[in-house]
């Protein structure tokens, strides 16, 4: 089967005529519900594509490291039972990841991805998580179906 090449839209239940892309931020529970049964196992179909490209895949980012300074942002640093900080965020260079660490031993660095929403219990961390996305990869503006598409296929997002 091909790769997804554009955003996709429901063609069934609540959410038909909508796009996948629309609901990622919409309703990210719904969408959780729906990965939760994508089973890897068997051939997947084209909302099943969609869902592995949207949730394992890192997005492009906009944020820099603060720590180096020079790469775009790929982790983040969630401190047991708190709220997840965008300034406690790296670039995947090793350095970067372990100086982070280094100041919150015992704490979970995770790549900053929708996949990783689906670690928390709680409502407001996976919003945390969410919100935190947005603003790394620059879609805390309103844009299309297509432009989430295309930073989950690693493009940057256009600028208008």
């Amino acid at each position: 089967m091909e790769n997804p090449t554009g955003p996709y839209m429901l063609q069934s239940g609540r959410y038909k005529g909508r796009y996948l892309e629309d609901l990622i931020f919409n309703d990210p529970e719904y969408v959780l519900i729906m990965n939760k049964y994508r089973d890897e196992t068997k051939k997947e179909n084209a909302i099943q594509r969609h869902l592995h490209l949207l949730m394992e895949n890192i997005p492009k980012t906009e944020m820099v490291c603060p720590i180096c300074k020079k790469r775009s942002v790929k982790y983040f640093l969630f401190l047991n039972s708190e709220d997840i900080l965008p300034t406690l965020t790296c670039c995947e260079s090793a350095a970067c990841r372990e100086s982070l660490k280094l100041d919150h031993p015992g704490d979970y660095l995770l790549p900053i991805k929708f996949q990783s929403m689906m670690i928390f219990n709680q409502k407001r961390l996976r919003k945390g998580c969410l919100k935190l996305i947005r603003k790394a990869t620059g879609l805390n503006k309103k844009v299309g179906p297509e432009e989430v598409f295309r930073i989950f296929i690693g493009e940057p997002l256009k600028v208008v």
